[in-house]
């Protein structure tokens, strides 16, 4: 609401506060809390959480293999004639390859030989609504790792032009280490989830591209990765040995640091030589374990917690439900391939198209 105060207006909004319990004041824990600035995970980031972190690498690898199982189907290709030229171009493993490049870096491309008699550079011929080609060689799979940084000022901004919003051509850079340019309509694009333009720190590559599906759920892994190895640092500690030594006070005292470390090695030699423990007078020996009551209740929240984050049902996940009242089943399946679903009409669909319109154009 706004209050005229000596002619000027001041803005204020209502809400719960208690001056004695300090709910809405300054001592309210729950007004401290704040969406902090996150890390935008660059593409070496990204590439070694696909090397070293099996659970990002499945994020990343489990929906693409999804959207890409049971491939394509062409209606009135009796003969199958459109089917195996997909087949010959291994158009499946190639579309599964940048599906994962895809969701890992933001974005892919595959790049079509084309046989038009053009360069590279140049428009095929025919296009956009006329394809005249003779056919199409192969198919190679770059991520947008690969692609140089894209600008605003690659962007074409005729507004009559058919690639206007988008980029006439990519500079990629291959395995070898040389680089080409090839024109877009010589390209299938593929880009990951939307990225907003309102964050200072996001470039114009991650806004054209899109983001990774690791970005959203990096911080869930790596909160995941610290409980999993604090569980293993206890489980290395699982069972303590307690040494009860004679004169203990006295050996420290004369700061015969040597004999203490000597009598435990003794100790431990004899439980490895002759499954016992030899002990002098005054001397004690126990075990102690930790105790690990709730850990594995612990783990299966945040299994459940990486799940949901990460839109992949923990059967699929994991490959078994966590326990107990909050385990995953049929519904999170339907719902699981509902989102494939979608992810292939809004990712895949299009570059599918185009390479089947290409392939039926063939002179």
């Amino acid at each position: 609401m706004a209050v005229n105060i000596g002619g000027l207006y001041k803005s204020h909004f209502d809400g719960w506060r208690n001056f004695f319990s300090g709910l809405g004041g300054g001592q309210d824990k729950t007004q401290q809390t704040f969406f902090k600035e996150f890390p935008i995970l660059i593409y070496e980031d990204l590439s070694r959480l696909w090397y070293g972190d099996g659970i990002g690498k499945k994020i990343v690898s489990a929906p693409a293999d999804d959207m890409t199982k049971n491939w394509i189907k062409i209606a009135h290709d009796d003969d199958n004639i459109l089917m195996k030229e997909l087949m010959r171009l291994k158009s499946k493993s190639k579309f599964n390859l940048v599906t994962k490049w895809m969701r890992l870096y933001g974005g892919g491309v595959i790049v079509m030989g084309i046989r038009d008699s053009g360069r590279l550079t140049k428009p095929v011929r025919g296009w956009p609504n006329n394809i005249n080609i003779a056919g199409i060689d192969w198919l190679e799979v770059y991520s947008s790792a690969d692609v140089d940084n894209i600008n605003q000022m690659d962007i074409v901004k005729k507004t009559r032009d058919p690639l206007f919003g988008d980029i006439e051509e990519f500079r990629i850079r291959t395995k070898a280490g040389n680089s080409f340019r090839v024109h877009r309509s010589r390209c299938l694009v593929f880009k990951g989830e939307p990225s907003p333009a309102r964050i200072d720190s996001i470039g114009f590559d991650n806004i054209y591209w899109g983001i990774s599906a690791l970005q959203t759920v990096y911080e869930n892994i790596r909160t995941f990765g610290g409980v999993t190895q604090s569980i293993a640092n206890i489980l290395y500690e699982f069972i303590i040995g307690k040494y009860t030594i004679a004169n203990l006070e006295e050996l420290l005292a004369d700061k015969k640091i040597e004999d203490i470390y000597t009598r435990l090695n003794i100790i431990d030699r004899s439980k490895s030589m002759i499954q016992a423990v030899l002990l002098g007078p005054n001397e004690k020996y126990e075990r102690d374990t930790a105790n690990v009551v709730g850990l594995a209740d612990l783990m299966d929240k945040f299994m459940i917690i990486l799940s949901a984050v990460s839109e992949i049902p923990a059967t699929r996940l994991w490959g078994q439900s966590p326990a107990g009242e909050n385990a995953t089943g049929e519904s999170d399946l339907t719902n699981y391939y509902d989102f494939i679903i979608s992810k292939q009409e809004s990712q895949i669909t299009e570059p599918t198209q185009t390479l089947v319109e290409y392939i039926n154009s063939y002179k």
